[in-house]
């Protein structure tokens, strides 16, 4: 093994370097391991270089849990004897620390996009400009650097933006190299393991370039369906026997060959994988209709045949038609259906619930249900899931620290493990982003509306319809989702004649367009005033600032925020892109606001209407990050006006956060 990449607790972009790292190797999975123990101290010992990965934890303060903690010391203590060390976000502040350096807490913070002066003299840094975009997650930074280290790099909020030792290969960053945002991100990364003496690294732009430019060119045919499937109406069987002393188990396949760079071979281990861990069995796949779960479907019934069953669940919280649709295909292509209209259940679980935590659980509690029950019916062995690497990294605990948001397919009730007739869960896509599944897709044959299906959450619109459902709330934030959709698809299909662009290194705009509502209830602002000053600072003159009372999700530094979004009402109505961005990163950075998600009116502020509409459109290669996608002004005016037409709408916002602060979805 080449590289190992250290993965400390809750740190949710380790993955990404992992996967990077891979990628450099020529997407190799065997190259690289992951560690996070000390069970996997040799595969640090044995490595040519080790890179650290960030997390949600202070190093100043012991907060990181003591077993983890002594296994990073003897990680740092191969940085003494000449091992090639690379920290990133945590890791750098880590180093810093194990060195003799110091790490404080930030005046602010930095989230999203921030500008970083390098010294290109720096290993890290040779062939790249002396200034670069870079994204951050931090508000904890290194206040000196250790004695026999120099600081290489600097932005306006945080002095050591990298650091590198003077005589051995000791290197760190404080933003993250690992994702698309970060301009020539990869070039850092490659620099420290060509500097590490690694062999075989080669930049994998102009493979990806060939790969997304041929999926763009993919013949535009679709099904043509005649399978009308009816649902059965969810009515809950007697409860399943359980069984002591035995669980089910998540049978994940992580870390696997690249499935951009080596398409047919992450299929063909795939299919090995699902043969191998059902053996004789039967199968039951929860089916969305999204890009996840058709992949998964594919692949079973290559592997497995009839001795796969596919239930689709229509929740009461999906597009208009979209079971239907979904339903429809899945009958005809691969028969085997369960069709399940489970409105009633799911929409009554929520009755009552504010809270975005409750209502995920909730959702997850009766979606594991009625898994439960049919697979109970048919005998199965396995259900399986079209679970990705994000949903899982977002939903995990660690060491007592709160998850980002719980993903409905991650978190099932204790009940469920315990089910007499399962042997595990099953997700042959778990260790890969979206970005990546796409091109399985394509190489599977899947159609293009399955290739390039916009993203939609399995909870569906209840995450968009923020605080207490009710029927009334519910079919308006369907109206709203929809005209947001319908507004940005035709935007699209004009000016580049497809939905969605997947551009190299498989960044998708838009990844997500889409609308929500939450009640007009407004608290003000104590922060006013500074927030009117942040605004001036950056050109925009801002005539009221207040908060919603209705409350959203957010993620700063890998830990979860839950805090009301802030409203900017401007004099001068639209601005441009530019003057959004400035005044999200100025007041996102202050700690003290307590500020994940911005929000800014595009309409007048009437009596009338009790929900606030808002709508959201952003650009992503793998969800873990998001930036607000550019649009042109005309578009933003026309999707204001369509909901300001509604008569339940108070008035309309423009949500135009990035990630971080603010998560994708509202809730």
């Amino acid at each position: 093994m080449d590289v190992a990449v250290v993965f400390t607790p809750g740190g949710q972009l380790n993955y990404n370097i992992w996967s990077v790292v891979r990628e450099l190797l020529n997407g190799e999975d065997s190259r690289v391991g992951a560690a996070a123990g000390v069970e996997d101290l040799k595969k640090v010992e044995g490595a040519g270089a080790v890179v650290i990965g960030g997390g949600p934890y202070s190093v100043y303060r012991r907060s990181i849990n003591p077993i983890s903690e002594g296994f990073l010391e003897k990680v740092l203590e191969q940085g003494e004897s000449g091992k090639p060390l690379l920290g990133i976000c945590l890791g750098h502040q880590l180093i810093a620390k194990h060195f003799g350096g110091r790490v404080r807490k930030g005046a602010v913070g930095e989230y999203s996009y921030t500008s970083v002066e390098l010294d290109t003299e720096s290993t890290l840094f040779q062939g790249l400009p002396r200034r670069i975009m870079a994204w951050s997650s931090h508000k904890d930074e290194v206040g000196r650097v250790p004695t026999g280290f120099r600081a290489t790099a600097f932005s306006r909020v945080c002095r050591v933006e990298a650091m590198e030792h003077k005589s051995k290969p000791i290197y760190s960053v404080q933003f993250h190299p690992e994702v698309y945002e970060t301009e020539r991100g990869s070039s850092i990364i490659m620099n420290f393991l060509e500097a590490a003496g690694i062999k075989g690294v080669h930049d994998y732009a102009d493979k990806y370039s060939a790969v997304y430019g041929a999926i763009s060119k993919q013949p535009g045919g679709e099904p043509v369906l005649n399978a009308r499937p009816h649902p059965v109406s969810y009515r809950r069987v007697k409860r399943v026997p359980r069984r002591v002393g035995s669980r089910v188990v998540d049978k994940r396949l992580l870390f696997p060959v690249s499935p951009v760079l080596k398409p047919d071979e992450f299929i063909r281990r795939a299919l090995s994988f699902v043969r191998n861990t059902v053996g004789d069995g039967r199968v039951l796949l929860a089916a969305s209709g999204g890009v996840d779960s058709m992949i998964v479907a594919e692949l079973l019934h290559r592997a497995l045949g009839n001795r796969v069953w596919f239930i689709h669940m229509d929740t009461g919280f999906m597009r208009s038609r979209e079971s239907e649709r979904v339903s429809s295909f899945i009958e005809e292509k691969y028969g085997n259906l369960v069709y399940v209209d489970a409105s009633r259940e799911f929409v009554g679980s929520m009755r009552g619930l504010e809270n975005a935590e409750e209502k995920r659980r909730m959702f997850s509690r009766t979606y594991f249900r009625i898994l439960e029950d049919f697979a109970s019916q048919i005998e199965a062995e396995y259900v399986s899931q079209g679970t990705i690497w994000p949903d899982i990294v977002e939903s995990v605990k660690v060491f007592g620290r709160s998850v980002i948001k719980s993903q409905h397919n991650v978190s099932p009730p204790p009940g469920f493990r315990k089910m007499s007739s399962l042997k595990g869960v099953l997700e042959p896509l778990a260790g890969i982003f979206k970005h990546e599944e796409r091109v399985v897709a394509w190489r599977l044959g899947l159609p293009p509306s399955i290739v390039f299906r916009m993203p939609f959450p399995g909870p569906g619109l209840s995450v968009r319809n923020v605080g207490v459902i009710t029927e009334d709330s519910l079919l308006l934030t369907e109206k709203v989702n929809s005209t947001v959709e319908e507004c940005v698809k035709q935007w699209m299909l004009d000016t580049y004649g497809v939905p969605i662009v997947i551009e190299p290194p498989g960044l998708h705009r838009p990844w997500q367009a889409l609308g929500f509502i939450c009640r007009k209830g407004v608290v003000e602002c104590k922060y006013e005033e500074e927030i009117r000053r942040i605004a001036e600072g950056n050109g925009v003159k801002a005539r009221s600032v207040f908060l919603l009372q209705s409350r959203m999700t957010g993620v700063k530094g890998d830990s979860r925020t839950y805090e009301r979004p802030l409203v900017i009402e401007t004099s001068e109505g639209l601005l441009t892109y530019e003057a959004y961005e400035r005044v999200f990163l100025g007041v996102t950075s202050i700690p003290r606001f307590r500020v994940s998600r911005v929000l800014f009116t595009v309409s007048s502020l009437r009596d009338s209407g009790k929900y606030v509409a808002g709508f959201r459109i952003v650009e992503s290669m793998h969800a873990m990050t998001a930036r607000n996608m550019r649009i042109p002004g005309t578009l933003i005016q026309e999707i204001s006006e369509r909901l300001q037409s509604l008569p339940e709408v108070g008035f309309v916002v423009y949500d135009v956060s990035n990630k971080p602060s603010a998560t994708i979805e509202p809730e």
